[in-house]
């Protein structure tokens, strides 16, 4: 796995394979991460207005982490070398 942006304390992006994964931290006495696959829609989003819209797309799951809680993945802490 790739690290494409890393900002951090906020977020990561990684490319896996032919997916983008988004980690965004959360969260303000007790830290964690929403971690993302991004749907076709935000990966063209992403291609047409680069880092402002990750960083869009991050500040809403940093605002509503249980709404992008159904979509979170497991990270290996191991590949996110």
């Amino acid at each position: 796995m790739d690290k494409i942006i890393d900002k951090k304390w906020d977020y990561t992006l990684y490319k896996r394979g032919a997916d983008l994964i988004l980690s965004a931290v959360c969260g303000s006495v007790g830290i964690f991460e929403i971690n993302v696959i991004l749907t076709s829609s935000e990966v063209e989003e992403y291609k047409q207005n680069g880092t402002k819209y990750i960083e869009t797309l991050v500040r809403k799951i940093q605002r509503t982490p249980s709404f992008y809680k159904s979509r979170h993945v497991e990270i290996s802490h191991d590949t996110k070398k």
